[in-house]
């Protein structure tokens, strides 16, 4: 991924109201090409989509 679409997929996540799918959509990319760029942003976390 771009540098820009690394930004953009980090900023994604931070937002509370984007689920991890709709990110994933928007950016077409995978939820483990996701979570790899991502899991450095420190202190960031998001819940699964998975219903409970």
């Amino acid at each position: 991924m771009t540098n820009g679409k690394v930004a953009l997929a980090r900023q994604l996540f931070a937002d509370p109201n984007q689920s991890i799918s709709e990110i994933c959509s928007t950016l077409e990319i995978s939820r483990s090409t996701l979570y790899r760029y991502v899991r450095d942003a420190k202190g960031i976390s998001k819940p699964s989509d998975s219903p409970t």
